[in-house]
Formats: structure tokens, sequence, C-alpha cells
């Protein structure tokens, strides 16, 4: 009575209630699941064995998975209840044809035997001790737990067995030998020699991976494996090799593994015409007259495009291109460029200020940002590239690069549309096209990824253009008569085009992306983009750190790093970053050479520029 005072005790305090007609009280046995429990442990119930000795030999396959299905129900009862199985286990192989021998026979009667004379099994009591005896042969291994009693004498809790596979009982005969006062594992290879490998104490296995991978080449899993195989052996080799290659510092550093991916986001959706504009340099062959950059000015709405020659990338000539095209087509809103010297100095942030337009930069090192413009420059230099054949380009071919019959079909956009009538004027007149021509701008150039309508209004025209329409079309457009109501509506499907464009192709690139984050605090490696100073570039390490994560910006597409050493941040996009693996979170010590080739780069630009006041913090174009 006292234990079952102590039971409803326990269940009250953890609010379980019982149903008093499905309980059993005050009895000294009860069965349960199979069992009959009592004072002095747990027996078969009578009923299942007797169904199982009444059993008669099986005449199929099937009959015998019934019997061993039985029989296995128990086996905790019988000792050593694999091995005796063993000849009617053989018999639900696949490959094996079903013959009932009397090996088979002798198994089935000894099975209903033990069954029938099974110990009875003590009852598990935390606060005694337990003794465990193993054995094991080539075919099967055995095991048997036991708890000393009160009265010292020990008593069985179960019985374990299992049969060997093939391929674990093959191992097994391999033997260990000790040769010269070294113990060693004797491994049978392919041709039938024998391969001695030493065997290595857990304590000693650090040191047997560093020989097998460190000074071996630091390779990759499957040859650092078969090197520790061939000269080591303990039992957890292969799953040890794995772990260490992946906290192999050396390894993380130089190998050119990716960095975190993360799904594809686009920019956010412009709405109209010049409220976001992009602008980026490249760099081409110098022509006759010395222009050697190109400057690229392109309308994310519209996604119209114009080309301006430089011969140098100053921030003045930049200034100047600008600022005439914001007397061809208006202020924009807002632009978007990347992080170089020429667009982060003062004299273009002094000049977007008294504009009233808003500077937005990419991450550094991370032109995925202004992907739009940075395809564009690739469809410039194929186009030029076709027209010159690697030769510098003259003024002349500068504008027949673009009015040839063959390229027109590719070529210009809708222009920015505004809300007067002049504008469209303009687009008609046949004088300001060829004046457009002659002047040192290039002529345009629709994106590849083209999200704006390429319908010409119907007065449009120009001899070097066919009058089919071109093959950027999305929608069919409605001809704009300067109205209002006709201009929004024009908008409107050019916003919608965009949409449904970026819907699709964010469909497609997600496919194969994971979205891959780490917290801030952890420590994380970073993208090297500059070697170390007199080093060669493709024998630096392709990684540094490791940084600690100080902030994640736009749901993990980018983060705020910190060097350890030095205690400065940089910004980085997601897959400039990968998460850094160890066995703790200590940081190691500092290279003799180490140089922090991330922020290198920004401390350059600054003993470029002249000296000025602490510029506020840079606004990225994914934090808007």
């Amino acid at each position: 009575m006292e234990r079952l005072g102590r039971l409803f005790a326990l269940l009250e305090e953890k609010g379980i209630k019982l149903n008093l007609t499905k309980c059993d009280l005050v009895k000294q046995e009860v069965k349960f699941l199979g069992h009959r429990v009592s004072k002095d442990g747990s027996t078969p119930d009578q009923k299942n064995l007797e169904a199982i000795r009444e059993q008669v030999p099986p005449k199929n396959v099937k009959q015998v998975r019934r019997f061993i299905g039985m029989c296995g129900f128990y086996r905790k009862f019988v000792p050593n209840f694999s091995k005796i199985a063993m000849p009617l286990t053989n018999l639900m192989k696949g490959d094996v044809k079903f013959s009932w021998t009397d090996e088979c026979q002798v198994a089935f009667e000894a099975l209903q035997t033990k069954l029938m004379s099974t110990p009875i099994l003590a009852s598990y009591q935390p606060e005694l001790p337990l003794v465990l005896v193993t054995d094991a042969s080539d075919e099967c291994v055995g095991a048997v737990l036991h708890q000393v009693q009160p009265d010292k004498s020990v008593r069985p809790l179960g019985y374990y067995s299992k049969k060997i596979r093939r391929k674990i009982a093959k191992a097994t005969l391999d033997q260990f030998e000790v040769l010269d006062g070294v113990l060693h594992y004797v491994r049978e290879t392919k041709d039938g020699s024998l391969n001695y490998t030493v065997v290595v104490p857990r304590h000693l296995v650090r040191k047997a991976l560093e020989v097998a991978h460190d000074q071996s080449g630091h390779f990759g899993q499957f040859k650092s494996l078969k090197q520790a195989e061939g000269l080591f052996y303990w039992p957890t080799i292969k799953s040890d090799v794995i772990q260490y290659l992946k906290e192999c510092l050396n390894c993380q550093k130089f190998k050119h593994n990716r960095g975190m991916s993360q799904p594809y986001r686009e920019l956010p959706i412009v709405s109209q015409p010049l409220e976001r504009i992009a602008i980026d340099l490249t760099d081409m062959t110098n022509g006759q007259e010395g222009q050697r950059y190109i400057l690229t000015i392109i309308d994310h709405f519209s996604r119209y495009v114009k080309f301006y020659p430089l011969k140098t990338k100053h921030a003045q000539g930049i200034v100047a291109k600008l600022s005439q095209y914001i007397s061809d087509f208006g202020r924009p809103l807002s632009i978007l460029c990347d992080n170089a010297l020429e667009f982060t100095g003062r004299e273009l942030r002094t000049w977007a200020g008294l504009h009233g337009i808003e500077l937005l930069y990419t991450t550094p090192y991370h032109p995925q940002s202004n992907g739009l413009i940075k395809r564009m420059h690739r469809t410039l230099k194929t186009v030029l590239s076709q027209m010159c054949k690697g030769y510098p380009l003259t003024r002349q071919e500068h504008a027949a690069a673009a009015s040839l019959p063959g390229k027109a079909r590719n070529m210009p956009l809708t222009p920015l549309i505004e809300d007067s009538e002049e504008s469209l004027s303009t687009l008609s007149d046949d004088s300001h096209w060829q004046k457009e021509q002659e002047n040192d701008l290039f002529d345009t150039f629709p994106a590849p990824l083209s999200l704006a309508p390429s319908h010409f209004p119907k007065n449009f025209s120009h001899p070097s253009l066919p009058h089919n329409p071109p093959r950027f079309v999305t929608a069919p457009l409605l001809t704009v008569q300067s109205e209002d109501s006709d201009v929004q509506q024009l908008k409107r499907m050019i916003k919608d085009a965009s949409v449904t464009s970026q819907r699709r192709y964010r469909a497609v690139a997600n496919r194969k992306r994971r979205d891959e984050k780490v917290s801030v605090g952890s420590l994380v490696w970073v993208k090297s983009e500059t070697p170390l100073p007199g080093t060669s570039t493709k024998l630096n390490a392709k990684w540094k750190g490791p940084y600690r994560v100080s902030e994640v910006i736009w749901d993990g597409q980018l983060y705020v790093v910190e060097d350890p050493y030095s205690g400065k941040l940089v910004q980085r996009a997601a897959e400039k970053v990968k998460p850094y693996v160890s066995r703790s979170e200590i940081i190691p010590e500092l290279e003799e050479n180490y140089s922090d080739g991330c922020v290198e780069e920004e401390e350059k630009e600054d003993q470029d520029l002249p000296p000025r006041r602490r510029r506020p913090p840079r606004r990225l174009i994914e934090e808007c």
C-alpha cells in the first residue's frame, strides 16, 4: 500500500487522471502489453506462448517471417536469440531459395523450447548497480544486462543479440598484431595482400589527422580519408576525417568555397521615370581622340540608356555629363552607383546635394546590386567589338555602331515619357535625331533584360530603322498624344510589365538557392578582394578572418562585420561571407603578415582624397 500511495501522489503532482473502470488495483500480478508483471519481475504472457508452441513448421518465406516476428517480440527473454534463429533468418534473404532443412527444424524447435522456459526478468531499479556482459563471434554479437539485487544476488534485466551483416562479419576477420612493440591493424586489400596500419589511441587521433591531411597537401575528403586509412586505424576514422576537414583553418582560408546562399531579391520597384537612375563607368581601349571610358546612365523605370565617352574618370567629367543628362531629360530623384572613388568623392556628393538628388551605393564588391547596368556594359562591348574588331574606334564608327540596319531590332527603347508635348515632338524630329548622333553622345541602346515597352509612336520614323517594331515589345501600347490619362496608363503598363518580369525571374533564380544565415556575434570568413602587398594574387588566401558579425541587414542579405584585431567595420553581401567552423569560439592568434585586405581599398580611397571632415555613412541600396 505504501508503494501505491506514492504512485497516487506522483499522479496528482503531474496532473494525471485515471479511469477507474480500466484500472486493476491491489493485484499481485497484472497483464500489460503481452507481459505478466509482478513484484518479482516480468514474464511473457502464457496465452501468447501457447500460440507460439502450437505453430507448425513454415511452408514458405511468409510463414517464416511471421514465426520470427512472434518469437522476436520476446527475444529479450532468450539468450543468443539471433544465433539460434540464424538458419531461419537466412531463409528470408532475397537471393536464397526456400528450402526447409534439418538445421531449420532444429532452430524452429529450439526457439519454441527456449520460450516455454523463459526466466523471470527483474524490474529495473535506478539505485542499484548494473553489470553488463558482452560476447561476440564472427556471426553474432550478444549481451546480457544484470542488476545486483539488495540481497547481493545478480538477476538479468534483458538479453540482447544481433546477427552481424556480411560486410561487418568480413571485417571482424581482420586481426590485430603487435610488431616491434606497436599494435597494428591487419587489413586484407583487394589484390589479396595484407596492409598493416598503426592503431591510434584516442588522444593521438588529432596528430594522426595532421599527418594524413596537413602534411599531405590539404587535399579533399576522398584523398585525405584514403591517406589516413592507408597509415592508421581507429574505429571512427571516417567521421573524424570529415569533421577535421570542416574545421581545418587553412582549407577554409585558401580554398574557393562559396559564401552563403541567399534567395534572389530585386531592388525596390520604381513607379515613374527618373525615380531612380543607375550610373557606372566601363574602361574601353583608347580611341583616336583619347576617349577611354564610357559613362553609362540608365533609367530603372523605362530602361532608357545613354552612353557618354570620357577621356578620364575624374569626378569633374562625370558631374559635367550628369548635368547634361539633367538638362536633356530632367532631374532624377536618386542615383545608384558603386563605391568607386569617383562616385564617393566630395565633388559628386556636393553636386547631388545642390540638386536635391539622393546617392545610393551598392554593397562593396557586390556588382549584382547594380546588375542592370553591368549587363548593359556586356552588350555594349559585344556590339563595339564587332564594329572595331579589336582596333580603337573612330568618332564616325561610334555613331555608326548604333545606326546599322542589322542592329536596329535591338536598339532604342521608348525615351523617358514626359507629360509635355515638347518631349514627344523631339522624339519624332529627324533633325534632332541626326544632331544626337553628331554630338559627343553615343546613340541609345536598350538594356538586354528589357522590362520597358519598345514600341515607337506612329509618327516616329528614321531611314536606318525598319518599319516593323523592335523585338522587345512586352505588350500592345497606346499611342501617346500628350493626354495625361494616356501617359499615366502607359506608365502603369510599364510598371506592371516590370513587376511581372521580376516575379518570373525571381522564381527561376531561387530554384537552387538556399536561405543561409548567421546571427549577430557569430564568427565568419570574409572574401579577400585585395592581395597582400608584394605577394602573388593567385597564391593568396581566398578568405580573411575570422570576423565577428555586428549587424544583419535586409534579412541576411547584407552583413556588417568587425575585424577582431583592428576593430574596423566592413560591409559585405552574404555571398562574400561564410561561417567560421571551429571546435571553439576562440579567435586564433594574429599572423605576422596579417593585413586586412577588406578595408585596405577604403583606406586607399581616403588617402587619395583631399583632407575633409568625416563624411556620413553611405546609404546602401539594400537599405531602401
